[in-house]
């Protein structure tokens, strides 16, 4: 059985903010970004830009394709690190090899 790993990632992405575990504006630790001067600036700025006061279907998308990207590499990063740890946990502690952080 082949696993297509990018199909089963983007699924976890849409599972996870189905969940919402992915929902960073309930988040109680997250960045209060209504109240961040620097968020809004660049908020306006970006909508003045395009001349509107919401975002077009085509700019979410390509914005929930970014997430996407976000969390994958995410992922990627926490398995690699784990591996990382791993390793170097069953070699008595000695530092483990940095290709595993890399993926090579």
């Amino acid at each position: 059985m082949v696993i297509n790993l990018e199909l089963e990632l983007k699924e976890l992405y849409y599972y996870e903010t189905d969940q919402e575990r992915l929902d960073f504006d309930s988040d109680p630790v997250r960045l209060d970004f209504d109240s961040d001067p620097v968020y809004q600036e660049k908020m306006e700025r970006a909508l003045a830009e395009l001349e509107t006061e919401e975002l077009s279907p085509a700019l979410f998308s390509l914005l929930d394709t970014a997430n996407q990207i976000s969390f994958t590499h995410g992922v990627r990063l926490g398995l690699r690190l784990g591996l990382w740890a791993r390793e170097g946990a069953f070699a008595g502690g000695a530092s483990p090899s940095p290709t595993v952080l890399r993926g090579t």
